[in-house]
């Protein structure tokens, strides 16, 4: 730790400059007639613009823009959040980096405030004005779980978004409905308030062939406010809540044939067929209030934030007609965090940055397998199986027809974080950039679990003996602490012709943590093994995943010669140590991250936007290519060792394409119609480490018209417009085979009125 004294001290060092003060108005505020609004707290160039991947959505309200995060992927080069399972399972990936359960890859803030677990990823926009995502780390500034990147969405600012607007929106296909009503109110210059609430109600898309029912269907609503307030010219106050709720189905996986030709097809292929509907609900919150003072030679500010989950899911874990087993999963979770950024607010050379970060998040989880008949048999066939392998001359066979695994799992985190970033003019042209951040994060595990007792027969020699036999009992706690050291610098090259030249190199980190779904495996592997006991540190090292870390190398430009055209380039190598895989355990009753050694990924992405006649005319495109491969990773299957260097990393796809052109039919005073089309295409996407299937690379066609007379504004779109038969999730489970498909065309419709 020989760095830390020399960290604190640049940090120190910061807070005592001197020097002629000067506001600069493009980056932290914009006058609104006599109203300074400012910007985001981490949002200028002492944050590292020159230097970075970046792209940014605006949105306008209409109902074919993104309502949801994953409605994004592939309009970012190298981005895909896969819309597949519920809204609990909102993995999403960027140049190769990503997380399909736990923790994230990459970082979500909404109006500064960070949304600490990815299972508050998923929710509907409501009043969202822009979507940023910076591509590759920022964990220097944005800290943990930031290695693939950070979306970052700004919703309206009441100050300049004033009125009232009411919607109603329709999907054809899905029978979804949508109300939405907002009000915006900027009641003097120092005060404004918004508040939002929407319903939506949906049949779905997918439907199960062996209960004849909807399988996605949905019920949600929610809403947010916000208040904004000035007493000074420079102080602000910035207040949010956010809440939504959703009661839905989801897991619309198709059965797709077994893994081998000794396992006969249960089904057809193709059909949803789980004897019972899976339901998930949840409810959401999140808010915080920021704090922000423009001094003399800093600007300060601090922002609380909250983050608030109640959930619970019932899912038919065999996703067949067969009673195996089912799995009923709820969690609460608590969380709260406190940032503090310090930035300069003087013109001069050098610019910094230095922030404190501090979170504690609540967790627990209460889960219950249930085995039915046919998991059972399972159960006894894997025992017998062990037996004759050992030459026991014992057979034993569990009798009940059911048995029960439920547990509570109590998983508090804690991290404290301080970082530094330095900005240096060298020249008018020559920019550097240099910054570290450290950061302490513990996180811990008390475990309670156990099973029922079971009845048992068991044959030694010729005699038959029937019995009761006890259920397992796993109780215990383990914990873990990291610190993590995250620098990054960069240098970038400004023309005077509109146009910069940047490299940088930066690391990231995704935290680690434990796999709660792993206990029905172990209280499982009990009986397998004939009442074995299995030690807290055998479980511990079963149930644990280190940090994963990354170093990402880049090169890139920004190209603006005009107000009409932007292009962006960039390059990266990312290395990646101590990569989080996640797999199905062997006997099927489990799944669990592993740190699968390493993996690198390769990639280049391009991204132009132009307008012309006067405005009337928009096109943009962009396209990402990621080459994300094991390096070193060998795992143990079926009792070999299997290596799988230079294959592909799952989910990740090679390529992402997106372009779209729109266009002002009619611009007056009274009447504004304009037209678009949209073409989104991303794959090859490789679904398990073997790399034995993959989904090809596939488009989607999209295509919108909207009309908008004086207040009253009318909508049509569609989407998936060539209906694209394609996968977006793949998994294999006991000898079996799933997928969940994309969306089939479908046409909706938005109706609105503003006043």
């Amino acid at each position: 730790m020989k760095f830390l004294p020399l960290f604190l001290a640049a940090m120190a060092a910061t807070t005592a400059i001197s020097g002629e003060t000067k506001i600069f108005k493009d980056s932290l505020q914009v006058t609104v007639g006599e109203v300074k609004i400012y910007a985001s707290a981490k949002d200028d160039h002492t944050m590292g613009a020159f230097a970075v991947a970046q792209s940014e959505i605006k949105l306008s309200g209409n109902a074919s823009e993104p309502a949801t995060l994953n409605q994004i992927t592939a309009t970012i080069p190298n981005l895909n959040m896969p819309d597949y399972g519920s809204s609990l399972t909102s993995a999403i990936y960027i140049r190769g980096i990503g997380s399909r359960i736990n923790t994230p890859a990459v970082g979500l803030y909404v109006d500064d405030v960070p949304i600490i677990d990815k299972t508050g990823f998923s929710f509907n926009f409501v009043d969202v004005a822009k979507i940023g995502v910076m591509r590759g780390p920022q964990s220097t500034v944005y800290g943990r779980n930031a290695m693939g990147g950070v979306v970052n969405i700004q919703t309206m600012n009441p100050f300049t978004n004033s009125g009232t607007t009411l919607r109603l929106d329709g999907i054809k296909e899905s029978k979804d409905f949508s109300a939405y009503i907002s009000h915006n109110h900027k009641i003097n210059n120092t005060a404004a308030f918004s508040v939002a609430g929407f319903y939506n109600t949906r049949d779905g898309f997918y439907r199960n062939q062996n209960l004849g029912n909807s399988v996605d269907d949905r019920k949600m609503g929610g809403g947010r406010v916000r208040t904004i307030f000035m007493p000074k010219d420079n102080l602000l106050v910035d207040v949010s809540a956010n809440f939504q709720h959703t009661d839905e189905g989801g897991y619309a996986y198709e059965y797709r044939g077994a893994t081998t030709d000794k396992v006969a097809d249960p089904v057809a292929i193709g059909a949803i067929s789980s004897n019972k509907k899976p339901t998930y609900w949840r409810s959401l919150g999140f808010g915080g209030i920021k704090v922000q003072y423009v001094g003399s030679k800093n600007i300060i500010s601090s922002i609380t934030g909250f983050n608030l989950i109640n959930d619970k899911m019932d899912i038919d874990q065999d996703f067949l007609p067969t009673d195996t087993f089912e799995l009923s999963q709820a969690q609460r979770q608590r969380t709260v965090s406190e940032e503090i950024i310090i930035k300069s607010s003087r013109a001069g050379r050098w610019q910094y940055t230095n922030g404190l970060f501090f979170y504690y998040q609540w967790l627990k989880t209460a889960s219950e397998v249930q085995f039915f008949e046919g998991g059972v048999q399972m159960i006894n066939t894997s025992m017998q199986a062990a037996m004759e392998a050992a030459g026991s001359p014992v057979h034993v066979t569990l009798t009940d027809d059911e048995m029960d695994i439920p547990g509570t799992y109590k998983t508090p985190a804690l991290g404290i974080a301080l970082y530094h970033c330095s900005t240096f003019d060298i020249s008018d042209r020559l920019t550097a950039q240099v910054g570290a951040r450290l950061d302490y994060e513990r996180t811990k595990i008390d475990y309670n679990t156990w099973s029922s007792d079971v009845e048992y027969v068991m044959d030694y020699y010729g005699q038959t003996i029937q019995n009761a036999l006890p259920g397992a009992v796993y109780k215990g706690s383990t914990d873990n602490s990291y610190f993590n050291f995250l620098p990054k610098i960069s240098l970038t090259w400004h023309s005077p012709t509109g146009y910069s030249i940047y490299a940088n190199v930066a690391s990231g980190y995704r935290s680690g943590g434990y796999n709660v779904q792993m206990f029905s495996d172990i209280v499982s592997a009990s009986f397998r093994q004939h009442n074995a006991s299995i030690t807290e540190e055998e479980i511990n090292d079963i149930i644990t995943y280190k940090p994963e870390h990354c170093i990402n190398y880049e090169i890139g430009s920004h190209i603006r010669p005009n107000s009409h055209l932007a292009i962006e380039i960039a390059a990266f190598v990312a290395n990646i140590t101590d990569q989080q895989v996640a797999q199905f355990v062997e006997s099927g009753f489990g799944r669990r991250i592993v740190n699968a050694g390493k993996s690198r990924s390769i990639g280049a992405e391009v991204s132009f936007m132009a307008n012309a006649i006067d405005n009337r005319l928009i096109l943009a495109a962009n396209y990402g290519l990621t080459d994300a491969r094991f390096t070193d990773y060998i795992t143990y299957e079926n009792g070999e060792n299997l290596c799988y260097d230079d294959n592909r990393v799952p989910f990740i796809p090679q390529h992402t394409i997106g372009s779209t052109i729109d266009g002002v039919v009619v611009r007056n005073n009274d009447i504004n119609i304009n037209i678009g089309l949209s073409l989104n295409a991303l794959g090859d996407i490789y679904w398990t480490e073997d790399n034995h299937c993959k989904q090809d690379t596939y488009a989607q066609l999209g295509a919108h018209a909207d009309v908008k007379y004086k207040s009253l504004s009318i909508g049509i779109f569609g989407r998936n417009l060539n209906d694209a038969q394609a996968d977006t999730f793949y998994f294999e489970s006991l000898n079996h085979k799933f997928a969940q498909s994309c969306k089939p065309r479908h046409f909706g419709m938005s109706i609105g009125y503003k006043f």
